[in-house]
């Protein structure tokens, strides 16, 4: 478990972790597929955090300026999605 909170390879324990560890720190195509899983989970996690905050919005626990600034979306298209939730 303690090599998962080390931040250098050639201190870990497992060589297989290790080595993994290498690639995606190291190595140019390792840091290339490290960079865009983290950029796809970072925008899913956008994404669903914008739809938390939508479904908050529609239960009436914020106000359509609250969500609008929440989901950085403009105040105008979170109003005509309630418009289109509440129809």
């Amino acid at each position: 478990m303690q090599d998962f909170f080390e931040p250098e390879a050639a201190r870990l324990h497992y060589p297989v972790l290790a080595q993994r560890m290498e690639y995606f720190k190291s190595e140019a195509k390792g840091v290339v597929a490290m960079c865009e899983l983290m950029e796809r989970f970072g925008a899913e996690k956008e994404a669903k955090g914008r739809k938390e905050g939508l479904a908050a919005g529609e239960r009436g626990q914020m106000t359509p300026g609250e969500v609008a600034e929440l989901t950085e979306l403009p105040l105008a298209e979170v109003e005509e999605i309630a418009k289109g939730i509440s129809a």
